[in-house]
């Protein structure tokens, strides 16, 4: 969890993406297009949150586990009630969207 450091704050499983920086199932390729933002998910359990995710990370999918980082008070979510921007690392990939 070296893209958390020390802080876990917990696991989620994303249901739905509701806003997204790219189309579904696109990221631009060149590395100079990419970009940092936020993202509005739905978790299993049916939470609404905000994840700020940097220029690397593509938009989480539905069946994707994440850790939370921990909130990102420097970047607050912006929409809405939803509250701070969560940063957050890929923890694992249901098998039935692997074999999508």
């Amino acid at each position: 969890m070296a893209a958390c450091g020390n802080v876990l704050v917990r696991r989620i499983t994303v249901k739905q993406v509701l806003e997204s920086r790219y189309p579904a199932g696109k990221r631009p390729l060149d590395w100079e297009q990419r970009r940092e933002g936020i993202e509005v998910i739905e978790t299993a359990d049916g939470e609404r949150l905000c994840l700020f995710s940097d220029g690397g990370q593509s938009t989480p999918a539905p069946g994707w586990d994440l850790v939370l980082c921990g909130a990102s008070p420097e970047v607050p979510c912006g929409v809405g009630d939803k509250g701070p921007a969560f940063k957050w690392t890929l923890y694992g990939i249901a098998p039935a969207v692997r074999q999508k």
